[in-house]
């Protein structure tokens, strides 16, 4: 099965050492212990994969839903660890325990629907976030950039999310803009579902800091995780708005 997806690096730096850090821990994990092993699970080459740990080498789109699919997370865990702050050995005592952990990435499994559909997953969500083409330099991300959501279910869940969020704060709707620093262009299409309003990664950088990071959604209700604590970077963010 030949799979083809765009040929994208990490480009900021600290993502790139914290999926270091992650290689790393793997590598010490008792179910996996070598860099070998660890490139048997993700069919990823022995040499790539210390090059990776070094902080040497580009990390390919490709290569990353690789690493993903391998060790049983999906694009979007990946890039809210890669934001984050988490310490990777808790994350992945985390993944052990929900029986989902390591499986193999094989190519050459034709017919395997699970894998085909989760590369397709993965490169959908991979170009909107963090992930970008390399003749696409950082300052130009914006203007090239496809709107990021897309469906109209992401766009009422953004505006029921930040509405839910303000309210908790205390913040009524007349004093929006007053005490936050969302643009009123931006509130605007919020508040009236525009569609034609193209979403970009910096809109969300704008919105994440005023938000409650999302537990689970039951229908269009946000149910908040506990302590309530704000969105630290886009890739959780739009991961809680991402609609399948």
């Amino acid at each position: 099965m030949t799979i083809k997806a765009p040929e994208s690096i990490i480009v900021s730096s600290l993502i790139h050492q914290r999926l270091g850090q992650l290689i790393v821990a793997l590598v010490a994990e008792k179910d996996i212990g070598s860099e070998r092993e660890l490139g048997r699970i993700t069919g990823i080459a022995n040499t790539a994969i210390r090059r990776w740990m070094h902080l040497r080498s580009d990390l390919y789109l490709l290569k990353l839903i690789q690493l993903a699919y391998g060790i049983g997370w999906s694009m979007t865990e990946l890039m809210a660890y890669a934001e984050g702050e988490e310490d990777p050995k808790v994350l992945i005592e985390l993944k052990r325990n929900t029986g989902i952990h390591l499986r193999k990435y094989d190519l050459t499994a034709e017919k395997d629907e699970d894998l085909i559909a989760f590369i397709e997953k993965s490169k959908r969500f991979a170009t909107t976030v963090s992930i970008i083409s390399k003749e696409c330099p950082v300052s130009k991300i914006d203007s090239v950039q496809k709107d990021i959501l897309p469906e109209s279910l992401s766009r009422q869940r953004l505006k029921l999310l930040l509405l839910t969020s303000m309210a908790v704060k205390g913040i009524p709707e007349s004093e929006f803009l007053e005490k936050t620093n969302i643009s009123e262009s931006l509130l605007r299409a919020i508040q009236e579902l525009d569609l034609e309003f193209k979403f970009r990664r910096s809109n969300l950088e704008q919105l994440a800091p005023h938000l409650y990071q999302v537990q689970e959604w039951q229908e269009l209700l946000p149910i908040f995780k506990q302590p309530l604590t704000p969105y630290d970077g886009v890739s959780s963010l739009y991961a809680d708005l991402f609609v399948d």
